[in-house]
């Protein structure tokens, strides 16, 4: 499941994603840095991540702790799985109120879960979906820039882990879909 907003104004919400370029330049950059860290991994000892996702030790056994790795090869900060860079996602381009020369900038929200569901795949009008997403995961490509979307600035993840997407009236347009978005954040519920 892919959802991507174009702008929060007139909303338009693709059904599902097709490999995207965007997602080809990251898969073969994710690919690099995993083949950089195998190998300075190799180096010094350490454990490696395989292409399907597992953890081996750089010995070729299990991985001392038997946890779950987070999708960069890391492991998950709570101990637990991280969500997985190609995985469920919620992307959305968002420019700055005074342009910048990297706008828009996506701001990925992984770890998606659809609490319910209700709509024929072949005709996604008049469907509705509750999901929910946990803002914990929220990626950028920036380390500075997600540390600050998740301070209190914005969405205050530490008192707000969860944000709820009700999702209705879905509407056949041009070469997608539009909706009615109901989004509870940061303790505040917003219509589109």
């Amino acid at each position: 499941m892919c959802l991507t907003v174009l702008a929060l104004g007139g909303l338009a919400l693709a059904p599902a994603c097709d490999k995207k370029e965007d997602d080809k330049k990251a898969d073969a950059a994710k690919k690099d840095g995993a083949a950089k860290k195998d190998d300075a991994a190799k180096k010094d000892g350490g454990d490696t991540k395989t292409p399907e996702g597992d953890v081996k030790a750089a010995d070729g056994g299990a991985a001392a702790d038997g946890g779950a790795a987070a999708a960069d090869g890391g492991a998950a900060a709570d101990g637990g799985a991280a969500a997985e860079e190609g995985g469920d996602a919620l992307v959305i381009k968002a420019s700055h109120l005074e342009p910048k020369p990297d706008d828009p900038v996506n701001v990925r929200l992984a770890g998606l879960t659809v609490v319910e569901a209700r709509f024929d795949p072949a005709n996604l009008e008049g469907g509705s979906a509750v999901i929910e997403i946990d803002p914990t995961n929220l990626v950028t490509g920036s380390d500075m820039r997600d540390g600050h979307l998740k301070s209190p600035d914005y969405l205050d993840v530490a008192a707000f882990a969860k944000i709820t997407v009700n999702v209705s009236d879905v509407k056949k347009a041009d070469a997608g879909y539009t909706a009615k978005l109901v989004v509870d954040a940061h303790g505040k519920q917003v219509t589109w």
